[in-house]
């Protein structure tokens, strides 16, 4: 595939990161996958209570702090913050973090991706939709493999080489915790795991798994999820790409995971869609919006904290608000690749 000279140093060092030292990193994913147990499970279980880890965390700094003797108080203090954090980061750098700096998606492809117009992008996919809708509808054993081959192959185009990954999907024990909070699945770039918090979403299956295979914005595991199951050719695998698509259109200016608005309901209704999908987007969101109406007064705030915390974290890597990196970039891109015709 020809590609764009014009890559700056940062890129060729993500480039060459992801090619000679993280592809081979990942081959540790054929240990995870020995074993059906959740390894990430660990770590979730911290997650679960993060805030209240965090706020303990600040007060026991605040409180060392206000009891300083002198500045050798406070430079031990510090010491210790640096000790806590240091392994943690460095971790998170060696291991990952070096993929965001990798030539973007749009150069490799040569994209020139735009604002999107809306109603065309509405009119096209849900004709595709209901061409599709026919299609046999997939088990889930069904949904990760065949998403896997298609992964491969196109990563394998993309790139010239493969990259390995984790061929199970693990099932968390606290997977109704996260899929009340909205979180339908996730990757784990230390134990090189996927984790889904609902089996019956294929869509996301693709996109935990581009994100281990090295494509880190949120943008562009969303567009390698949508690309890769484009091209495999596969019906089934399109269809669940197109839905996937829709999702993102009718949702495009909420916030990711909160119940539809009435204006959303409605348009949903009004559209030409074939009554399979449109009794499966019904379902979705009617299940996303129980799950979240139905969390107590405090883990609404503790949902409406991480929202917040989410979107200033994708902004700190430039990858805008919760709607940019989830949403209006990735249809941009899609859009590019795939225009309405």
């Amino acid at each position: 595939m020809e590609r764009s000279h014009n890559m700056s140093l940062l890129n060729k060092i993500g480039d060459g990161y992801h090619k000679y030292v993280y592809r081979h990193l990942t081959k540790i994913s054929s240990i995870t996958d020995k074993t059906n147990l959740c390894l990430t499970d660990s770590i979730l279980a911290l997650s679960c209570y993060a805030p209240e880890i965090i706020a303990g965390y600040v007060m026991y700094l605040g409180y060392r702090f206000m009891n300083v003797q002198n500045s050798t108080d406070a430079k031990n203090i510090a010491s210790h913050i640096l000790i806590d954090a240091v392994p943690v980061l460095g971790t998170v750098m060696l291991s990952y973090f070096p993929n965001m700096w990798r030539t973007p998606i749009e150069k490799k492809l040569q994209l020139h991706p735009e604002q999107i117009n809306r109603q065309d992008e509405l009119e096209y996919t849900v004709r595709k939709l209901n061409e599709l809708a026919d299609t046999k509808p997939l088990t889930f054993d069904e949904a990760v493999q065949r998403s896997d081959k298609a992964l491969d192959d196109f990563v394998l185009r993309i790139e010239g080489y493969l990259v390995p990954h984790a061929k199970k999907i693990k099932k968390s024990l606290f997977s109704k915790h996260f899929s009340d909070r909205g979180t339908l699945g996730l990757f784990n770039p230390f134990f090189h795991e996927i984790v889904t918090m609902n089996s019956n979403l294929f869509m996301t299956i693709p996109h935990e798994k581009a994100h281990l295979v090295g494509y880190a914005k949120e943008a562009e595991a969303q567009f390698v999820s949508y690309a890769s199951l484009l091209e495999s050719k596969d019906k089934s695998l399109q269809y669940i790409a197109y839905w996937d698509r829709l999702e993102m259109l009718v949702r495009r200016d909420e916030l990711q995971t909160l119940p539809l608005n009435e204006r959303t309901k409605n348009e949903l209704q009004t559209l030409p869609l074939n009554e399979r999908t449109k009794n499966e987007l019904q379902e979705f969101h009617e299940g996303l919006s129980m799950n979240i109406n139905n969390l107590t007064t405090y883990n609404k705030l503790k949902y409406k904290l991480g929202r917040f915390f989410r979107s200033l974290f994708l902004k700190s890597l430039g990858q805008g608000n919760i709607q940019r990196a989830y949403r209006h970039r990735p249809l941009e891109l899609i859009s590019a690749y795939d225009p309405p015709q």
